[in-house]
């Protein structure tokens, strides 16, 4: 079985999305033999797949706004203030509302920085769509 570490380390690395651990979990069970020091020395995050399959579903889904968001967010590095988001889109509450999907899916995450939100695209993201 995995050590502590090990679970923390994939817990962190996949920002604790059940959905993209338990895609992981069969990965290591099924490729790499419940060997997650194995799995762990492949560039991360490791996208299989099955994730690659979840992910382009997900994206689907978005509206027109969260995709642009995301879009605009990729362009700018992949993390940009919150108020750089309102200032280009002049549409708070809508913006508001897609970023809170955005997060819920996963898909993005906001730190506090010098009193300014960040707004980052997920890593696994990232990774997806440069891939």
């Amino acid at each position: 079985f995995p050590s502590h570490d090990n679970i923390q380390t994939l817990i962190d690395i996949y920002e604790g999305n059940p959905r993209y651990l338990q895609i992981i979990a069969h990965l290591i069970q099924d490729l790499f033999a419940y060997d997650t020091n194995k799995f762990l020395e492949l560039q991360q995050p490791s996208i299989d797949i099955e994730l690659t399959t979840f992910l382009k579903h997900t994206l689907e889904g978005l509206s027109s706004l969260e995709t642009e968001i995301l879009k605009f967010i990729g362009n700018q590095s992949g993390s940009i203030p919150l108020t750089d988001l309102e200032n280009h889109y002049h549409l708070h509450q809508d913006i508001v509302n897609s970023v809170q999907s955005l997060k819920r899916l996963y898909l993005l995450s906001t730190k506090l920085v010098n009193e300014r939100v960040i707004l980052e695209i997920s890593p696994v993201i990232k990774k997806f769509l440069s891939g």
